[in-house]
């Protein structure tokens, strides 16, 4: 990390000075405002009469200080954003690098997913890491520290108060962060789980279907190496592709091109879902699962989905509202949000967004 760092840290240190420079502004406002308070409008020190020329002289200095404030902060955040966009732009260059390094097993491997999130997202919360930390700690650790200062410049005995009192909010900060803490031991908890073992007891069917240059049976025993050829028969089977396979010119042993481009969508959707059967895991995720399928074979699938289904936790993702009709609880969703959840009779009754989406689906129009 340090080497990005340093190939911008002129920027990163003139975000810092611009940032103190408007810390500055932030901290002396107060005094002056308590100035054309006390002397200008109170007139404290002149015998009770106030001072309009005083009020407009450090009114005039609190607007500059203001409009400078605004110029540090704003040379602070094109300084910061070069920093981290430049940090950023160089760390995504040499992830490509070393991909464009790696062997087919490798890119197989790691998946295309992973190494899109690797050079996206990740090293996005790398370049908010470095615009927090110069916004979010040095900020406040100067409005902080400055604070203080001008407290007991202020009042000596307030400034005693405060510091008195200061233990006490570290420890309720400490607290709020022990309970985030153990939020994130209990998120822990499920990331501590060994990778194989999550393999072996989730399946996931997702629409985009990701098979790879491989032979059918070698696809279908993906999620479970030591299915038998019996197994493999009565998943193709239950999944309503056994005759998809037995046309193909080799059958099982048919080898798909570029993770299946010689057969259709539809057909690769079928394979993805006897996959899941043969893996009989203990979760099944099904995310528009029979997207791609006709409505003939979407219901035969359905059925055999009952099977599959039964002693067993099932997330099912759809559009369909026939493929989760029959679901213990449906959750519906609406611009990320949770909308509404329930049975699909007692979703019906509350005629809310799964009634509207039910109506269009079924009746042909929305209430």
């Amino acid at each position: 990390m340090w080497k990005y760092v340093k190939r911008y840290f002129f920027f990163a240190v003139l975000a810092g000075l611009f940032m103190i420079g408007e810390v500055m502004m932030d901290l002396i406002q107060p005094q002056i405002m308590g100035q054309i308070v006390d002397d200008g409008v109170l007139g404290l020190h002149n015998g009770g009469a106030g001072d309009l020329k005083l009020i407009w002289k450090l009114g005039s200095q609190m607007i500059g200080l203001v409009l400078f404030g605004g110029f540090c902060g704003a040379r602070n955040n094109i300084f910061v954003h070069l920093s981290g966009q430049n940090i950023g732009n160089d760390m995504r260059k040499d992830c490509f690098r070393k991909i464009m390094t790696f062997s087919f097993p490798q890119l197989d491997r790691f998946g295309t997913g992973s190494l899109v999130t690797r050079v996206t997202n990740d090293i996005t919360q790398v370049q908010n890491f470095v615009s927090q930390f110069v916004r979010g700690m040095i900020r406040t650790s100067l409005l902080t520290f400055g604070s203080i200062y001008f407290i007991f410049r202020l009042n000596r005995e307030f400034g005693i108060i405060v510091l008195c009192a200061f233990p006490f909010i570290v420890d309720g900060l400490c607290l709020c962060l022990k309970k985030a803490s153990m939020k994130k031991h209990a998120l822990g908890k499920i990331q501590d789980i060994a990778r194989d073992s999550l393999r072996k007891n989730v399946a996931i069917v997702l629409q985009d279907t990701a098979l790879f240059s491989d032979t059918v049976r070698n696809n279908l025993k993906y999620g479970n190496e030591i299915a038998t050829d019996a197994e493999l028969l009565n998943a193709a089977k239950m999944s309503r592709c056994k005759e998809m396979i037995k046309n193909l010119p080799q059958g099982f042993d048919t080898v798909l091109k570029g993770a299946g481009e010689n057969i259709s969508q539809g057909q690769r959707q079928l394979l993805a879902i006897a996959r899941a059967f043969a893996a009989d895991p203990k979760i099944l995720i099904l995310d528009e699962a029979t997207s791609n399928v006709d409505t003939r074979t979407e219901k035969e699938i359905q059925a055999a989905m009952q099977h599959i289904m039964q002693n067993r936790t099932s997330i099912v993702i759809a559009h369909r509202l026939s493929t989760i009709r029959d679901s213990d609880l449906i959750v519906v969703m609406d611009q990320g949000k949770i909308a509404e959840s329930g049975t699909h009779e007692s979703l019906l009754e509350k005629k809310g967004k799964y009634y509207e989406l039910y109506m269009t689906q079924y009746a042909g129009y929305a209430t």
